[in-house]
This record gives structure tokens, sequence and C-alpha cells, in this order.
């Protein structure tokens, strides 16, 4: 288990470990959703449209 600290406007840095286990970079999207326990983080794959 990580331990995170909540930074200016809510901001959080995951550990490298956990950043290169789930293969995470600068700029990727997270999903956060409450559940019973805490929150759970998940990465998800964010499609963009096409402009015009």
């Amino acid at each position: 288990m990580s331990l995170l600290k909540l930074r200016k406007f809510a901001q959080v840095t995951l550990p490298a470990d956990l950043r290169k286990k789930f293969n995470l970079a600068e700029g990727d999207f997270l999903e956060a959703e409450a559940v019973e326990k805490g929150i759970l983080l998940k990465p998800v794959a964010v499609v963009e449209r096409e402009k015009g």
C-alpha cells in the first residue's frame, strides 16, 4: 500500500511503482469512483474527436 498526499488544487502523485505497473504516463486519464472503502482510481482510454 502506498501513502499519497493531497496537494494544492487537490492534486495527488502516484508512486513510480504503481505508474510502472499500470503503464501510466503524464497526461493519461484516470476515472475516480467512490466505493465502500474509499476512492478507486481506474485508468481509462479516451478517444479524441476529430475537429471539423
